[in-house]
């Protein structure tokens, strides 16, 4: 996966931790906003109470195995939510996904060891008694854990930071950190295996390239 931020004229300039999470919660936020029918219908309570945190763990080392089986696993939730797969397509939940490590929390250095995933996922509210229906059963290509925010005290923002830490130092990546994390959204968003995240407030934008979107 690649990605770049850039300024108004265009200019690449560099990633920071900050900028990538307010580019992940503004996606987030633009999703809702569709999903409910426009800016006029938009609640910030609710849409908070829409927003899941999923850790996902395989038995693998492998950075880009645990990635891989989590977009498996994703996948199966989406076959537990809508037997037909492409009906759930359009309204499906949509957010991003990071490699981490255990003990990152504290500022250990990254490991192989204990590798997990956390993803940060919005949830169209017409699906969201499935999708938390769908956790009940057992059966997912790893060990996978759904929490659901408190929408009037969750602050996406430290949520999606959280989820992030084992690739985004406040400076910027980690060395290997750019090809540790994903995008989950669906695929109508996506031309040419580009997604374009716009921040019309800064007049910046972040590009998320990948070869195929989840």
């Amino acid at each position: 996966m690649k990605i770049s931020y850039q300024n108004k004229t265009g200019a690449a300039i560099p990633l920071t931790k900050s900028q990538v999470v307010d580019a992940a919660v503004d996606f987030m936020s633009n999703t809702y906003t569709r999903h409910v029918g426009g800016p006029s219908n938009y609640d910030q309570t609710k849409f908070n109470d829409s927003v899941y945190l999923l850790t996902f763990r395989a038995k693998t080392s492998s950075p880009r195995k645990q990635m891989d089986a989590f977009e498996k696993a994703n996948f199966e939730l989406m076959r537990r939510i809508s037997r037909r797969v492409d009906r759930y397509l359009p309204y499906q939940h949509a957010g991003f996904y990071f490699v981490d490590h255990d003990g990152s929390e504290v500022g250990k250095a990254r490991s192989k060891k204990g590798l997990h995933i956390h993803a940060v996922v919005v949830v169209h509210p017409a699906w969201k008694k499935r999708f938390e229906a769908a956790f009940d059963a057992k059966g997912f290509s790893g060990d996978i854990h759904m929490e659901k925010l408190n929408g009037a005290t969750t602050d996406v923002q430290r949520v999606t930071e959280y989820a992030c830490k084992g690739v985004l130092w406040k400076t910027g990546f980690v060395k290997g950190g750019y090809d540790e994390f994903g995008l989950i959204g669906p695929k109508s968003d996506w031309k040419d295996g580009t997604l374009q995240v716009v921040k019309p407030r800064r007049h910046k934008a972040l590009t998320v390239q990948s070869a195929t979107a989840s």
